[in-house]
């Protein structure tokens, strides 16, 4: 074997805070989960390769990718020495699908926290850099009577209470009462709200609804209201769901576009509304 190294590329793909990893049929790391990816081509810029790799193994189009990392796979023993750089995809187009069968097991969404074993070392390279990004930015926890002073204050704006208002003491008391769902507060790390995320729970399992997504109007159009999503479905007292849904009126091409953007699928209309779904992924092959 030739002593230069050899280039290689992986994806880190990140949806509603989870990483989509597969698992390995062939060596090297056979077995393992890890990200995916590939060689790159004689000629090939390295970007063009992470893409094409994608859609070649997952049937999916990643619509930009960044550079995250770069990880070394060196084993003297073989000899081989692997250089690969990963990149990160937020968006993407299609769903994801094992095309290769005789290279990948299977595949499947994870918590950065709640990861398979084995992991293959470019992943656990990725690992902290993902981690700076996605894990510890916002906590969640359920609203409480003392929070009443500065969301009535948020409703103040013109814009939110013409969005989700009017809101008052009725408003207040049956949210605190109600055990049908969660209303929830999404904080920074200084403890300061930065969203207000409604959340209608479905006891049979099939779908839970998040009825309304509030943003701290000082804190609008700054990209608060994916990461507050984010951070809502990874929220851990949920009850177990297939599926997350939203409903958007017609009238509010602002909340239809968000949904959209995030990755959401439009599923049409439902009792003249948008219904958008997003489903909760379990390992498939």
């Amino acid at each position: 074997m030739t002593q230069e190294p050899r280039l290689g590329c992986g994806a880190a793909i990140m949806r509603d805070g989870a990483l989509l990893l597969v698992r390995r049929r062939c060596d090297p790391e056979a077995g393992h989960w890890g990200l995916p990816g590939g060689k790159v081509d004689w000629l090939e810029p390295v970007q063009a390769a992470v893409v094409r790799e994608i859609r070649e193994e997952l049937g999916i189009e990643l619509e930009s990718v960044e550079l995250l990392c770069v990880a070394d796979q060196i084993d003297p023993a073989k000899p081989e020495h692997w250089v690969a750089p990963v990149y990160l995809a937020r968006q993407f187009s299609g769903e994801p699908r094992i095309v290769e069968p005789d290279k990948h097991a299977e595949w499947g969404w994870f918590r950065l926290r709640r990861l398979p074993e084995p992991l293959t070392m470019a992943t656990r390279v990725a690992l902290p850099h993902l981690a700076e990004l996605f894990e510890n930015r916002f906590h969640v926890r359920p609203m409480v009577r003392s929070d009443w002073p500065w969301i009535s204050d948020w409703f103040r704006d013109a814009e939110l209470d013409r969005q989700l208002g009017p809101i008052d003491d009725e408003w207040l008391e049956h949210v605190l009462s109600d055990h049908g769902g969660v209303e929830l507060v999404v904080e920074d790390d200084h403890g300061q709200p930065a969203a207000l995320v409604g959340c209608v729970w479905d006891r049979s399992g099939d779908e839970h609804a998040i009825t309304d997504l509030a943003v701290n109007p000082r804190l609008r159009r700054s990209g608060i209201g994916r990461e507050a999503v984010t951070a809502t479905l990874a929220w851990a007292g949920h009850p177990a769901a297939k599926c997350w849904i939203a409903f958007v009126d017609v009238d509010n091409p602002a909340a239809f576009s968000f949904f959209s953007a995030i990755g959401w699928r439009h599923e049409g209309l439902d009792d003249g509304m948008h219904r958008f779904c997003r489903e909760i992924e379990a390992p498939r092959r």
